[in-house]
């Protein structure tokens, strides 16, 4: 995690189930739009995140995700992670 340049930072997050197992293979979307799929732990990670505020959408087969409005900054630490709701 960290600053890449000056206007745009870098983000490891993860997506787990309730139990707090990490999900592989579910589809993030930030905003509606495809931007990474979970790795190994449920681990995603986001490149080029300007400031702002943002909805972070979650599809994962038999899960169902809030969707996580999120303000980003330079000083934010990281992205909470995505708990399933059901």
């Amino acid at each position: 995690m960290g600053l890449t340049q000056a206007n745009s930072c870098s983000w490891s997050c993860d997506v787990t189930v309730m139990q707090g197992l990490g999900v592989v293979g579910a589809r993030v979307m930030i905003d509606g739009r495809h931007v990474a799929t979970t790795q190994q732990q449920g681990m995603y990670h986001l490149d080029s995140m300007k400031p702002g505020s943002y909805q972070i959408a979650v599809e994962a087969p038999r899960m169902t995700y809030d969707i996580a409005v999120v303000k980003v900054t330079p000083n934010t630490p990281q992205l909470p992670s995505i708990v399933a709701s059901t």
